[in-house]
C-alpha cells in the first residue's frame, strides 16, 4: 500500500505545482501588460519603446511543465494604446474644401468659329471656355453636315469645293489628368462657292469683306452691355493664372506673416484692411464692347502698340471715374486680327472724369495703350495698369455676384509695393516702398478659410461669393496709389450709358444691402479675420 500513497501524494504534488506555474505566469502577463501600457502613455513620441513580457512554454520534460518569460522592448504602440497624433506633428496646410479640387474639363462657353463661309477661305476654331483641373489639352474635329471630315483635326480648317452647299461645325475635346469632354460649335452658314456660274474659277483678289460674313456677329460673342459676359465664364482661359485654384497645397511663402501685416496696416488713417466699395457708381476700369456698326476711329498716342490703328468705338462708351481715364474695348469682330482681340487705353480723352470719350476728327487721343485678348491667359496683355496684365483680368463683374458665383482670383489695388519690378503674373511695377514686408506687385495672397467657415458666418450671398473667391483663387496685386487694399469691381459704366440695366440695383434690393444715399455699401471687411491671408508662391508661368 505504501508504494501506492506516495505514488498518489507524488501525483498531487506534480498537480499543485502545475497550478503554481500557471499562476506564475498570469501574474507575469499581468504586470507586463501593465508595464507596456505604462510605457507607452508616458512616452511623447508615438513611437516610444513599451514593455513587453512574453511567456513561452518549453518542452515537457516527463511529467513536469517549465514555462519561460521574457521581457522586450518593443517599438510601437503597447497593448490598447490608442494612437494620438505626436505634439510636433504639422498641421495640415490645406483647409478640406481643397482637397476636393480636381475636375475633368467641363465646358462654360461651347467652341465658336470665325472666318468666312467661302470655298477656298480658312474658318478658325475658337475652343470656347473650359473649367477643370489645369493644365487643359484640346484636339479638335471638323464636321461637315455632321459627319467627320478626314485628317480635319487642326484648329483652322481651309473650305474645300467639297464643302459646298453644306455646313460645317467643330468639335472640341478637353482632356486632362482627371477626364475628357466634348463641346460642339453652331454650324457655319451654308458654304458659298468662290465663284458664279459661268465665271473664271480664279480667287478673287479682294476677299469678301468680314462685316458682311454671316459667321461675325455684330459684336464678340454677341455680348453687350445688353447681354454681358454671364455668370460662370470669366475672361481668361484655363491657363490663365487669374483661373487657377489655389490647390490642395498652396506654397505659403516664409515671410507670409510680415507681410500680410503689412499690408493691414499700411493704410490710410481711418480706414479699414478692406476697402467698402459703393455701387452703381462709375468703375475704375470699364470694359464695353464694340460693334460692327460703330463708327471707327483712329487711335493716336505715344505709349503701347496701338498708335494708328483704326477700329469701331461704341459712341457711348465712358471712361472710368478715376483720373487714370481707363477704358478697354472688345472690339469688334469686323476689327478683330484674333476672336476676342481688346484695347486697353489709359490716360483716353474724354468729357472729364467718368465722362464719354471725346473724338476729334476722327480720333481718339490717349497716352498709353495696347492689345490683348480676353480669351487669352490675360499676362503681358495690357499697357494701362502698373502690372501690365490685361486691365479686365480679376474683377469682380455684376452678373456673377448677382448669381453667388465667381470662379476667379481678384486683383486689387493697395496703398504701395515694394520698389522694384513685379513678380509674376506682373510684369511691371511702381513701387516705391524699402521695407522688406513690403509686398512686390504682382504678390498673391490667398484667404484661408474653409467653405464651411465662410458659410457659419451668415453673410449675405454676394459676400459669401467673394469670400469664396479669395479663398480658393485669392488675389494678386494689380496697382498703387490707393487708401488701402481695394477689390476691383464694375460698376453702372459698361450698362447705363447702353441704356441697359446695371446689376448692382438689383443686387442691393434683393439681399437687402445697406444704403448711402443712392449708393448700395458693399461692406466686404466686417466680420471676417483678415489676419487668416496668407502670401503664397503664383502658379507656374
Amino acid at each position: 500500500m505504501l508504494p501506492q500513497v506516495l505514488f498518489h501524494h507524488r501525483c498531487r504534488l506534480v498537480s499543485l505545482l502545475i497550478v503554481f506555474a500557471s499562476l506564475l505566469v498570469t501574474l507575469a502577463m499581468l504586470v507586463g501588460g501593465a508595464l507596456a501600457y505604462g510605457d507607452a502613455h508616458s512616452s511623447r513620441n508615438r513611437h516610444a519603446h513599451y514593455a513587453r513580457t512574453v511567456c513561452h512554454p518549453a518542452r515537457r520534460h516527463g511529467r513536469h511543465a517549465h514555462v519561460r518569460c521574457t521581457v522586450r522592448k518593443v517599438s510601437g504602440h503597447g497593448p490598447g494604446h490608442k494612437a494620438e497624433p505626436p505634439h510636433h506633428e504639422p498641421k495640415p496646410t490645406e483647409p478640406p474644401h481643397h482637397e476636393a479640387k480636381r475636375f475633368a474639363p467641363a465646358s462654360s462657353s461651347p467652341p465658336t468659329i470665325s472666318g468666312t463661309a467661302t470655298q477656298g477661305q480658312t474658318v478658325t476654331a475658337s475652343a470656347g471656355l473650359w473649367t477643370g483641373t489645369a493644365p487643359i489639352r484640346y484636339a479638335y474635329q471638323w464636321q461637315r453636315d455632321g459627319a467627320d471630315i478626314s485628317a480635319a483635326t487642326g484648329s483652322t480648317y481651309a473650305l474645300s469645293a467639297g464643302d459646298v452647299g453644306d455646313q460645317v461645325d467643330v468639335i472640341v475635346t478637353a482632356s486632362n489628368t482627371v477626364g475628357s469632354n466634348s463641346a460642339t460649335s453652331s454650324v457655319t452658314a451654308t458654304v458659298a462657292s468662290s465663284t458664279s456660274p459661268g465665271e473664271d474659277p480664279t480667287p478673287s483678289e479682294e476677299p469678301s469683306s468680314p462685316v458682311t460674313s454671316p459667321l461675325l456677329s455684330e459684336t464678340w460673342e454677341g455680348f453687350s452691355a445688353a447681354n454681358p459676359m454671364p455668370a460662370g465664364r470669366t475672361p481668361g482661359n484655363s491657363s490663365s493664372p487669374f483661373n487657377q485654384p489655389v490647390g490642395p497645397t498652396p506654397q505659403v511663402l516664409p515671410n507670409s506673416a510680415a507681410m500680410v501685416t503689412w499690408l493691414l496696416s499700411h493704410i490710410e488713417s481711418g480706414e479699414q484692411p478692406i476697402k467698402t466699395i459703393e455701387r452703381p457708381k462709375g468703375e475704375p476700369l470699364p470694359m464695353v464692347y464694340a460693334s460692327n456698326s460703330d463708327p471707327v476711329v483712329e487711335l493716336v498716342g505715344s505709349g503701347g502698340n496701338v498708335n494708328g490703328r483704326r477700329i469701331r468705338v461704341p459712341a457711348n462708351a465712358h471712361v472710368g471715374e478715376t483720373s487714370d481715364k481707363h477704358i478697354t474695348i472688345v472690339l469688334a469682330p469686323s476689327d478683330a486680327k484674333v476672336p476676342g482681340e481688346t484695347i486697353d487705353l489709359w490716360l483716353a480723352n474724354s468729357e472729364g472724369i467718368g465722362g464719354p470719350l471725346k473724338i476729334e476728327d476722327g480720333k481718339l487721343s490717349y497716352t498709353n495703350g495696347a492689345t490683348g485678348n480676353i480669351t487669352g491667359n490675360l499676362v503681358e496683355q495690357g499697357d494701362s495698369v502698373s502690372s501690365n496684365w490685361a486691365a479686365e483680368a480679376g474683377v469682380i463683374r455684376g452678373p456673377e455676384l448677382k448669381a453667388g458665383i465667381v470662379l476667379h482670383a481678384l486683383a486689387a489695388a493697395v496703398k504701395d509695393t515694394k520698389q522694384g519690378p513685379g513678380v509674376y503674373p506682373a510684369t511691371g511695377g511702381d513701387g516705391e516702398n524699402t521695407e522688406a514686408a513690403s509686398p512686390a506687385t504682382g504678390q498673391r495672397f490667398y484667404l484661408d478659410y474653409t467653405d464651411a467657415e465662410i458659410e457659419s458666418l451668415g453673410f449675405k450671398p454676394w459676400k459669401t461669393a467673394v469670400l469664396k473667391a479669395l479663398a480658393r483663387y485669392g488675389f494678386y496685386i494689380e496697382d498703387t496709389g490707393n487708401s488701402t487694399t481695394s477689390f476691383r469691381w464694375e460698376g453702372k459704366l459698361m450698362y447705363e450709358p447702353f441704356g441697359a440695366p446695371e446689376p448692382f440695383t438689383k443686387i442691393g434690393e434683393e439681399q437687402g444691402v445697406e444704403k448711402s444715399g443712392s449708393e448700395y455699401v458693399f461692406n466686404l471687411a466686417q466680420g471676417v479675420d483678415w489676419k487668416r491671408l496668407r502670401a503664397i508662391a503664383p502658379p507656374p508661368a
